[in-house]
């Protein structure tokens, strides 16, 4: 983690926050080591914490050393476009209404104040795969 990520990551990201249409304003927050953003959103009340993270496979370990700052209702942005996490992060992030995401999972989210609960496709189907294992 940290300070690390490609050059063209933060001009593409701030970019597509400029033009979301629920950001009513965001900022990039002093952190030392880590690129942390405060968004203001449009469409409800608070404020949302977004980590941006280089992580190419983002593990529990990473999710258990994340900056102190992501609380509930934070976000986790992968942003790599390869980056990948697991079913696991998901579920702890999940357990302390943590978002984590690649890029489409993120602007996506940041459309549902309870985004937490919000999962693309491909997690839920995965999600009641595991369900329906061995059921009739």
């Amino acid at each position: 983690m940290g300070k690390n990520l490609h050059n063209s990551i933060r001009p593409f990201w701030e970019k597509a926050l400029n033009g979301h249409t629920n950001v009513a304003r965001w900022k990039l927050t002093q952190h030392s080591t880590e690129y942390i953003y405060s968004i203001t959103p449009n469409k409800f009340t608070g404020e949302i914490i977004i980590h941006a993270t280089d992580e190419y496979i983002y593990g529990l370990t990473h999710y258990i050393n994340r900056p102190n700052i992501l609380v509930t209702g934070s976000m986790i942005y992968l942003a790599r476009p390869e980056a990948v996490y697991t079913d696991e992060v998901a579920e702890c992030a999940n357990n302390e209404d943590i978002s984590i995401g690649v890029f489409g999972e993120i602007m996506g989210a940041l459309h549902i104040q309870n985004h937490a609960s919000w999962q693309i496709k491909k997690r839920k189907e995965r999600a009641e795969e595991k369900k329906n294992v061995g059921t009739i």
